[in-house]
């Protein structure tokens, strides 16, 4: 225990210097039983991390999240599963304003109203391992297990900003208490620990266990159940870990990315143009950086895509990683460059960027330009797909020409004879 008492004192340490894009203020809204001691290594992560956290009971009348438009809050923590009446400042209405505002939740439901557990063992504790993603670090899904407690839910395949991040063995089942020989859910369809990211980029997290925030589940050692047979023991479970990773996910400490800049011009300038003409020749440039372990580094993809759109695409492309550079405030930017040919088409169109991947923020670039067509002096002399009207308009005139020489010079010689005996 005294080894787990220094790791955390040490990572508490190394994370204090960790913030939030969107702010530090976090509403923790609890129950009317709650005891902040079951809870107290949970309560010193956040702290840890430079939080200015303010307990408030979830039924308290006078509370409040908005003001004039604008959020009291940048962070609200739901640790209140058995409070059925809550403020009316919670209503679903605020919580959606307070989510359009950029407020980021977490919200950790009750152990109490269904259970979930593994159908042919029976066990008390669900232990799984996270799935590889932008959410979780390489580190904690592939370190301990997470030992899990609590209910279950379903997710919708139809919408992409959720994902599952949490899962038991295939072989579980979620059913009610009351109902427990007609499960519900069962394997894959199970998801214990939800994510959301709105269009907006608020994110909301849930978890469908308070037990795995206690002390209790944080320091308990772990007898993992292996597939080839026997078990492989580990002193603390994976909870710690697996919570802190999305504490920074959830909060905005991390899958942050953003553009600092955007540049498009014909190729050998170096201003942007106030329009272009169909078939030019352009380069276009973006900067994108990721937000991660508190500075700004270098963002690097191979599947960043730039779109060149009027009602529709006329180019997708993909923009390719040329360089990286640093800029005066000492944050890494990865440049994005690509060389393309304008479309034969004029109209009003839209350089855009749309990056949107799980995990991560979303980007949204664009740039609104005309593009028209060549001007009357701006044509070429010869078109290369007119030479065969050329050839045969001067084939034509030739002919003439010659047809006209021949009729002119050619005589009859019988009619010549004629005219001389007369």
């Amino acid at each position: 225990m005294r080894a787990f008492d220094f790791m955390l004192t040490a990572s508490l340490v190394g994370l204090s210097f960790a913030q939030s894009l969107t702010g530090n203020r976090v509403l923790f809204l609890t129950d009317a039983g709650f005891s902040q001691e079951k809870y107290s290594i949970f309560y010193s992560l956040l702290k840890g991390r430079g939080y200015e956290i303010k307990l408030e009971k979830a039924t308290e009348a006078e509370l409040s999240i908005i003001r004039s438009d604008e959020r009291l809050y940048d962070h609200i923590i739901f640790f209140s599963p058995e409070t059925k009446v809550k403020s009316k400042s919670l209503a679903e209405s605020n919580i959606l304003e307070f989510i359009g505002l950029g407020g980021n939740i977490m919200m950790v439901a009750d152990s109490k109203v269904h259970n979930a557990t593994d159908a042919p063992n029976s066990w008390e504790h669900i232990i799984a391992h996270p799935k590889a993603s932008k959410f979780i670090s390489a580190s904690t899904s592939s370190g301990r297990p997470i030992v899990f407690e609590g209910i279950a839910h379903s997710i919708s395949n139809t919408q992409p900003q959720i994902a599952s991040l949490l899962q038991p063995s295939p072989t579980a089942y979620s059913s009610l208490q009351s109902a427990f020989g007609n499960p519900g859910l069962y394997g894959t369809e199970i998801s214990l620990v939800s994510a959301h990211q709105s269009r907006n980029n608020a994110r909301f997290t849930v978890f469908g266990s308070t037990e795995m925030f206690s002390d209790k589940f944080l320091t308990a050692p772990v007898a993992e159940k292996l597939l080839k047979g026997g078990q492989k023991s580990h002193d603390v479970s994976g909870n710690q870990a697996f919570i802190e990773d999305l504490i920074k996910w959830t909060f905005q400490e991390a899958g942050v990315i953003k553009s600092t800049g955007f540049f498009h011009s014909k190729v050998g300038e170096s201003e942007r143009p106030a329009n272009y003409r169909i078939k030019d020749e352009i380069v276009y440039s973006i900067n994108l950086t990721e937000y991660r372990d508190g500075k700004w580094v270098a963002f690097k993809a191979d599947d960043v895509q730039l779109e060149v759109t009027m009602l529709d695409p006329h180019i997708r492309a993909t923009l390719p990683v040329v360089s990286s550079v640093t800029d005066k405030a000492g944050n890494e930017l990865a440049t994005y460059r690509l060389k393309l040919t304008l479309p034969d088409v004029y109209g009003v169109f839209t350089f855009r960027v749309n990056y949107r991947r799980e995990g991560l923020s979303g980007i949204l670039v664009e740039d609104v330009i005309p593009i028209h067509p060549f001007r009357h002096n701006e044509f070429p002399r010869f078109l290369l797909q007119a030479f065969p009207y050329y050839a045969s308009t001067f084939s034509m005139s030739a002919g003439f020409i010659l047809f006209s020489t021949i009729w002119l010079y050619n005589r009859d010689t019988g009619v010549l004879a004629k005219n001389k005996k007369a």
